[in-house]
């Protein structure tokens, strides 16, 4: 696998496992987040572009429908696994390269793109899916695009954090480079 495609198989078996793990314990923070969410957004047809395994998604398609996007396999089987355990109905699963979404012009109505899901590429390749996700939003509809803080990253900047979960001990390595504006991370 080459360096440019690690985003591809990153999201798989282990470390997708691992991500899990991660948030099982995130329950109320999820809650408050669909919430927020709920309040802002548009009732008509949701996208959640990398929707992961679901954590948000599934919880707004009690009151939208929710098309939820990801390239990866493991994410969207377990994000199947959690629609059905919730009973929800109004939630669809698609598996794609969010830079080439599979949908027709303006169909959403609102478009989320959660826990800095944006940024993985080049600078020309990012623009690629920001044009994507104006394309199938609707004119005048809701684009929600969330990333860190870099203040607060700034300032609570750690080069090197240990993490054990369950069966995973994780070395999680970074590195601010200042001249391309960029957190990058080594596990």
């Amino acid at each position: 696998m080459q360096m440019h495609d690690w985003y591809k198989k990153m999201f798989e078996r282990k470390f997708g496992e691992f991500w899990l793990k991660q948030i099982e314990g995130w329950g109320e923070t999820s809650e408050l987040q669909a919430s927020f969410l709920r309040e802002i957004l548009e009732k008509g047809l949701t996208l959640d572009h990398c929707c992961g395994p679901g954590r948000i998604s599934v919880l707004l398609a009690d009151s939208m429908p929710v098309v939820g996007l990801d390239l990866s396999r493991f994410f969207l089987q377990a994000a199947k696994k959690k629609a059905k355990q919730a009973g929800r109905e109004n939630f669809y699963l698609i598996r794609a390269d969010m830079r080439h979404l599979p949908f027709k012009h303006g169909v959403f109505d609102n478009v989320m793109n959660l826990w800095t899901s944006f940024g993985y590429f080049s600078d020309e390749e990012n623009r690629m899916v920001i044009r994507e996700v104006s394309r199938v939003l609707q004119s005048g509809g809701t684009f929600v695009l969330d990333m860190f803080n870099p203040g607060w990253m700034v300032r609570n900047f750690r080069e090197r954090d240990w993490d054990e979960n369950g069966q995973y001990l994780t070395l999680e390595e970074r590195s601010i480079h200042w001249k391309e504006k960029k957190l990058k991370t080594r596990w």
